[in-house]
């Protein structure tokens, strides 16, 4: 069905994952040099951090291939969950009107 999964049951990280596995988030912070050997990170602030697992979440934007017709009203892409929300609100909308 159309939109039947909530955004809980999708979802890979939980508040309650976040806790038990004591990551720390750490917004808008550059990575200036990793050294895995020593398993440690040096920040753009100067900070050296140790850390057991390293994630580094580089950011996106959806691509869109050069191709006729691609950028009209019909064609989406999703990045967020709120691009999700909005795509999932027109397709419900067009299905009613069909």
């Amino acid at each position: 069905a159309l939109g039947s999964k909530s955004r809980e049951s999708i979802s890979l990280l939980t508040p309650e994952v976040v806790v038990q596995k004591r990551f720390e988030l750490m917004l808008s912070t550059y990575v200036t040099a990793i050294n895995c050997a020593q398993r440690t990170i040096m920040l753009s602030s100067g900070e050296t951090l140790s850390y057991d697992s390293l994630l580094l979440a580089t950011g996106s934007s959806p691509f869109m291939p050069p191709i006729p017709g691609l950028h009209e009203a019909r064609v989406a892409t999703f990045h967020t969950r709120t691009d999700v929300d909005q795509l999932l609100a027109r397709v419900r909308n067009d299905h009613v009107r069909s």
